[in-house]
């Protein structure tokens, strides 16, 4: 918050410095507007403890009328005006612009009355324009409570600008003689200006005729929501208390009904331990301004008056409120963006570029379905799993699944899972609250397989002897828009939500291919510890780099998969990896990729199953390795002399010759291998 003052000391401030120290000692303001200060030039002796003194432009033609005393340490800067023969000085920080004006009650050299109110309004006019919280005030030296041509000028240039005089009372009083008796005359000759509510108020008369004008910058109490929720109560939840409550492992039962059986035994020991209650919530509205809120609160009355007067100057006034209406939120959304960007959370400041990019999931979802605009989410949700469905289908060339018709009854060739890998996965685990579509936050499996590991061991076992349960192969998928029109339905991409547990389960069976080596090939540089783009970037640079220093031409081939992750074929990743990893585990891996469904989710609508006859899921934990694995495949089908590097699924060939004109063919020729077609 920032306390301004405005004053007019009447005949110059060198008899009135006492005045201003006293208002300084005070109120204590930050910014201090001294109209009719007539500070000459060369002057030195005017100071104020702890405050830089500013003067007008007019200071260059000898005598400055109004001062500015600004304390020592707040973070305003002054603001260069052009205009050199007005009496405007301007400050500002990242949130609010401070601008006093004052306009002489005499001619000045040069300058009509009128001609100079002209031009004051003309310069505030120009400074008026910004996004951040504006006060304006001083001495316009204009009586509100009269009806002028001045007047109407002022209530002109405050509509142009969106701005509200918040002064109401008399500022200006003298004891007059008239009709031989003394009488008090009254004006309101000392205005303040703002397009937020900002707090005024006047303190009595010092020495001057003038009363002193406060203002205070804040910003404006938000328009509160109030929500309920249902949520968890986590205070009460720890691990020690969770192992307590877990109902005793089932014996004999297969692994979809395990599954489900440790799945209720977690959420009936949560539901003890930190029931689900109803929370009330308070958020801010989005736009914060209270001047909006009462124009708003005005066109409505003035549209009731039209409806029964229809009345032409009404009509008018609406419209003109319509305008201001419009541009006032654009101007409220400005201020809000702009606050953002200058905070120091660097998180907010993301969301802000992520929100003004247009991606911003909170969008209520409208597409445009057969000419027809649409929000309804039952159709939205099938709309999306065919379109989903289509696109991998069509990138595939239709493709089918092969005869490969995976074991899974009594897998003799897999080792079990052990306690100890289950502790030592758990571990590895992140603590997140989020939930899959089992509705089990990612901490409780954490804290569960590290103390408890016992309650999984019957259950991943069964998976991997019997089959991965379908519950685990299903993905639920929440549309998510990219970029470009929002109605278009090709704009949007597939965030997948899985099983919890099995995400457990696919932190053993990836510690399992750690254990093997580097299974994917030193040319990959995806989804590995101390690997990077930038690890990347540097072995092609020291390849071309001992290349040239040969006196050799480089080559390069850059292969950038469609929808890569989607089209993971099964029946050739088998082929990749038979015999290069036991067939125990490569059989688990073939069940994980096999027999999948999604369901596209819109609030609490789903659409029907739909079948995934390829791909791995984003979102898992094994999708990245299973695609290293599907195109560790490469290097060995491409000819020796060929260099070639990775990051996921961005591949970069380089060949090399001392004859440049032989290698576009040796190119095309490395990008025609059958396999690479194939991929």
């Amino acid at each position: 918050m920032a306390h301004v003052i405005y004053w007019n000391c009447c005949g110059g401030i060198s008899n009135k410095m006492s005045s201003v120290q006293y208002i300084a000692q005070k109120f204590n303001p930050d910014i201090i507007f001294i109209s009719e200060a007539e500070i000459k030039e060369g002057t030195k002796w005017i100071a104020l403890p702890n405050y830089h003194l500013v003067m007008s432009n007019t200071i260059k033609y000898g005598k400055s009328r109004l001062a500015c005393f600004s304390k020592v340490g707040i973070d305003f800067k002054h603001i260069k005006i052009e205009c050199d023969d007005l009496e405007i000085i301007a400050l500002e920080n990242n949130h609010v612009r401070i601008i006093g004006a004052y306009r002489p009650f005499k001619q000045v050299a040069g300058n009509t009355l009128n001609t100079y109110l002209a031009k004051l309004l003309e310069t505030l006019d120009t400074l008026s324009s910004t996004c951040k919280e504006l006060i304006i005030g001083g001495d316009f030296n204009i009586n509100l409570n009269k009806t002028s041509h001045e007047r109407d000028s002022l209530d002109e240039w405050s509509m142009k600008n969106d701005l509200v005089q918040l002064v109401n009372d008399n500022t200006w009083e003298r004891l007059v003689l008239k009709n031989e008796s003394h009488v008090i005359k009254e004006s309101r000759l000392d205005l303040v200006f703002s397009r937020a509510e900002i707090k005024v108020k006047l303190s009595d008369k010092l020495t001057s005729d003038h009363k002193v004008v406060h203002a205070y910058s804040h910003q404006p109490k938000p328009n509160i929501i109030r929500e309920k929720h249902l949520r968890r109560t986590w205070q009460g939840y720890n691990a020690a208390r969770l192992k307590e409550e877990m109902i005793k492992p089932a014996v004999g039962l297969n692994a979809e009904a395990l599954s489900n059986h440790i799945a209720n035994s977690i959420t009936a020991a949560l539901d003890k331990i930190c029931p689900v209650r109803v929370i009330r919530t308070a958020r801010a509205s989005d736009i914060l301004d209270q001047t909006l809120e009462k124009l708003k609160k005005k066109r409505k009355r003035l549209l009731k008056e039209f409806n029964r007067s229809q009345n032409e100057h009404t009509a008018s006034i609406i419209s003109d409120l319509n305008k201001k209406i419009k541009k006032r939120i654009s101007s409220s959304r400005k201020q809000q963006v702009q606050t953002k960007l200058q905070g120091s959370n660097s998180k907010c400041f993301w969301k802000v570029i992520s929100d003004l990019e247009g991606s911003q999931s909170k969008h209520e979802i409208e597409l445009n379905l057969n000419n027809k605009l649409t929000n309804d989410k039952g159709q939205l949700c099938e709309a999306f799993a065919s379109f989903f469905e289509n696109k991998v289908r069509t990138l595939s060339n239709n493709y089918s699944p092969s005869a490969m018709i995976l074991q899974q009854n009594q897998n003799q060739n897999a080792t079990c899972i052990t306690t100890l890998e289950i502790m030592e996965a758990s571990r590895l685990l992140k603590s997140k609250m989020c939930c899959g579509i089992d509705e089990i936050p990612m901490k409780i499996i954490k804290d569960l397989g590290t103390n408890f590991p016992e309650a999984f061991i019957e259950l991943f076992n069964s998976a991997i002897q019997n089959g991965i349960p379908l519950s685990w192969k299903t993905a639920v998928i929440t549309p998510i828009h990219k970029k470009g029109d929002r109605t278009d339905i090709s704009h949007y991409r597939p965030i997948s939500n899985l099983n919890s547990c099995s995400k457990l389960f696919e932190k053993i069976i990836l510690g399992k291919l750690d254990k093997l080596g580097e299974l994917d090939g030193r040319f990959q540089h995806g989804f590995k510890a101390a690997r990077s783009t930038t690890t990347a970037m540097i072995e092609i640079q020291d390849h071309v780099a001992k290349e040239l220093d040969m006196n050799r031409v480089v080559g390069m081939y850059s292969l950038d998969l469609t929808a890569a992750f989607d089209l993971l074929r099964p029946d050739i990743f088998k082929d990749r990896l038979q015999g290069v990893i036991p067939q125990g585990l490569l059989d688990i891996l073939l069940d994980f990729l096999t027999e999948r469904s999604f369901r596209v989710k819109i609030g609490e609508v789903m659409s029907v199953s739909k079948p995934l006859n390829l791909g791995c899921v984003q979102g898992s934990v094994l999708g990245p390795r299973l695609f290293t694995l599907y195109l560790a495949g490469l290097e060995s089908v491409l000819p020796p002399d060929v260099f070639i590097t990775s990051y996921a699924d961005d591949t970069y060939i380089c060949v090399s010759n001392q004859d440049a004109d032989a290698l576009p063919k040796k190119l095309e020729e490395c990008v025609r291998v059958e396999a690479i077609r194939r991929v």
